[in-house]
């Protein structure tokens, strides 16, 4: 009996993996999919991708329209934030000393609780709470939209909307999604100034998780690869380093305090289901990325991307052990998605031109 308990374990474990923002599944359809349809289905279904993109392009937007519309929260961290918002707008300490960080301490960065004040302060509190994280969720996939207008990468976008309520509820990864984008829109039309703002993003991304700027290292090496400037790269650190502190400057952020509650979290011991899953979304979703990127791999040109990839994968593992703390878990990742549907744009239009 026992090894059938552990061997069903086994099996239960690895389908719940799978089942990891439906990606898994996903993967297996689409492989019995290639192995069993005719490579004239195969087409047909690939000609349909601008209008299944689209479709999920409305689905995911529409998804946030309706959370605004809903009269409560679909998470219980929530209404914390929305507390400690409030407040903030009324002068209070988002980072508590004593016992009272017990009741609404959480480590996230002081530029979440900003935009809660504000909101909470100019509509409703449910409202004004959950407005920000919709609007910056809507404006993410819209840049994305845009700046990557090929059917495929579109096609990804439906990997945002599987995250249901994640991709826009009130906590940090909304705003990170829409940081990450706008980093996309950067990268994909540079300019001189370009990793100075890249620089200035990953500041903005610290100040509402302090793991906020990992997400913007690939895309500062986007830059360096076609062309390394050290001093503009020194420039753009002391820039995010410097966005990243201002706002401790206000009286109602310690940083003292925040570092205190960011020690604590340290302490906790890391979830092996919650890192497993962490991995296996890590997996999945990087799987498109790399098959476009090994079928072309000797191309000069893919090189450069390779090593992109690389980083990115090991940015991601870091992200993948720091998100598996108790009441984490994959949508931690959500930020580092906009990068991938780039190198994925890029790949494909790489290949099509060999």
């Amino acid at each position: 009996m026992g090894d059938v308990a552990r061997e069903r374990k086994v099996i239960m474990n690895f389908l719940n993996l799978l089942a990891i923002k439906d990606m898994g599944h996903g993967l297996i359809i689409g492989s019995t999919v290639m192995m069993i349809c005719p490579a004239v289905v195969q087409l047909r279904l690939l000609r349909s991708l601008p209008y299944l993109s689209a479709i999920s392009f409305a689905l995911a937007l529409s998804l946030g329209a309706v959370y605004l519309i809903y009269p409560n929260y679909f998470d219980h961290v929530e209404p914390t934030v929305t507390v400690i918002g409030q407040i903030v707008a009324a002068g209070g300490q988002a980072y508590p000393q004593g016992t009272d960080w017990q009741f609404n301490g959480l480590v996230y960065g002081p530029g979440l609780y900003l935009l809660n004040a504000i909101g909470t302060q100019l509509f409703d509190p449910i409202l004004g709470s959950k407005l920000p994280g919709v609007l910056s969720y809507s404006f993410g996939l819209l840049l994305l939209w845009w700046f990557l207008p090929s059917p495929i990468p579109r096609a990804m976008l439906v990997l945002t909307y599987l995250f249901y309520e994640f991709g826009f509820w009130n906590r940090p990864e909304s705003h990170l999604l829409f940081l990450t984008a706008l980093g996309v829109a950067l990268v994909t039309r540079p300019q001189k100034w370009t990793l100075l703002c890249l620089g200035f993003l990953a500041g903005v991304a610290t100040t509402f998780k302090f793991t906020g700027f990992l997400f913007f290292v690939p895309f500062a090496l986007v830059v360096c690869v076609q062309k390394i400037n050290w001093p503009k790269l020194l420039f753009a650190g002391i820039l995010g380093i410097s966005v990243a502190w201002l706002p401790y400057a206000l009286p109602v952020f310690n940083f003292y305090n925040h570092l205190a509650y960011i020690q604590t979290l340290a302490t906790q011991t890391l979830s092996a289901s919650i890192l497993q899953s962490n991995l296996a979304y890590a997996f999945f979703s990087f799987l498109p990325v790399i098959w476009l990127w090994f079928t072309q791999r000797n191309n000069l040109q893919a090189r450069g991307i390779g090593l992109i990839i690389l980083v990115d994968v090991v940015i991601e593992i870091l992200v993948c052990i720091a998100a598996s703390k108790p009441g984490a878990g994959p949508h931690h990742l959500l930020p580092g998605l906009p990068l991938k549907i780039w190198l994925v744009h890029q790949l494909d239009r790489k290949s099509t031109r060999l």
